[in-house]
Order: C-alpha cells, then sequence, then structure tokens
C-alpha cells in the first residue's frame, strides 16, 4: 500500500486522487488475514501535507474466546490520517516535525505507506470476544480437552478447589450460631 505523492504536493491544496484498493492477504505479518485488503482511498492535498481517507475490509483469522479453535471474522476499516512530508518537495529541505503533533509522515522519496495506519487500525478494530459459534462449550479445565468434541472422563468437583477457603470459613460461621 504504497502511493508516490510527489505529484499530488505539486497540485494545488484540495487536489485529490482516488485509488481502489487490492492487496495481497500477507500484507501485515501479524495479523492473518484470510482474504486480501480491499476498498478505496482517496487522497487529498493539504496546506501541510496530505489527508488519507480509507474505507478497507478483509477476513482475518481469530482465535475462539473459549475453545481457542481459528475463527474468521470479516473486518472492516474505515479512518482518516494526515501524512505530512519528511522532506520539502520544492527545496529538498529536511521538514522538521513539530512537537506534541501526530501524524504519519511521508518518505523521502514523497511515498505514502498506507501499510502502518492499517495495521494500527486492524489491531483497534479486531473483535476481543470471538466465538467459533455461540454455544461453544469450550475447553476441560483439568485436561484440556475441546468439550465441543464430547465429554471428557475428568472428575468434576462439585466446588473450585480455589474457593475451599471460602467454604471452610462458611463452615465455621455456621457452627457459632
Amino acid at each position: 500500500m504504497i502511493y508516490n505523492v510527489a505529484q499530488l504536493l505539486k497540485d494545488p491544496i484540495g487536489a485529490t486522487r482516488v485509488y481502489d484498493l487490492h492487496e495481497t492477504a500477507d500484507l501485515l505479518t501479524d495479523i492473518p488475514a484470510r482474504a486480501p485488503y480491499v476498498g478505496h482511498l482517496k487522497l487529498t492535498h493539504l496546506n501541510e501535507g496530505i489527508l488519507a481517507e480509507a474505507r478497507i475490509v478483509t477476513v482475518v483469522e481469530v482465535a475462539c474466546r473459549r475453545c481457542l479453535r481459528p475463527v474468521q471474522l470479516p473486518l472492516e476499516l474505515e479512518f482518516v490520517e494526515e501524512y505530512r512530508p519528511s522532506i520539502d518537495i520544492n527545496s529538498g529541505a529536511p521538514v522538521l516535525k513539530r512537537e506534541g503533533e501526530e501524524y504519519f509522515t511521508l518518505d523521502e522519496r514523497h511515498t505514502l505507506d498506507l501499510t502502518e495506519a492499517v495495521r494500527q487500525y486492524a489491531w483497534t478494530n479486531l473483535p476481543q470476544f470471538a466465538l467459533c459459534r455461540e454455544d461453544c462449550a469450550g475447553l476441560c479445565a483439568m485436561c484440556g480437552r475441546d468439550l465441543n468434541e464430547g465429554p471428557c472422563d475428568c472428575q468434576q468437583e462439585s466446588t473450585d478447589p480455589r474457593l475451599a477457603v471460602l467454604g471452610c470459613l462458611l463452615g465455621e460461621s455456621e457452627r457459632s450460631q
């Protein structure tokens, strides 16, 4: 997702370019996508840089919260980000980044790399609690068997051993009455 915006930076303020996106599924190594990144990108020349408006969809694979099976889910990203040059397009002089301002930078060849913005928005839009199905039974706490495949042979205690101390306290308070 790399775009050369040198000509756009030379165009009048307000000039735009529109692109259709179709990037391979392995664009981001840390987010397993199972379909290409598809969408639209609009780049607009601003006074100090480029405004990137993107709408991107893909299918990602995450682990089920209960049984850890892989689950494929659609992921939609919409964002607007500002990109500013690191080198002045007319003079070739370095442009200093102002302290306290947050924006992405164009590299020294005036190319806009959308990959990091896509990565950040993908991570923030991933579902926290994905389930393979609504009635997923999860894993056995004792042996780790996938309970969707059937029950295990573990002895299920009626009381969680971590709460046994509370049971002792309850027993003592009943004796004192």
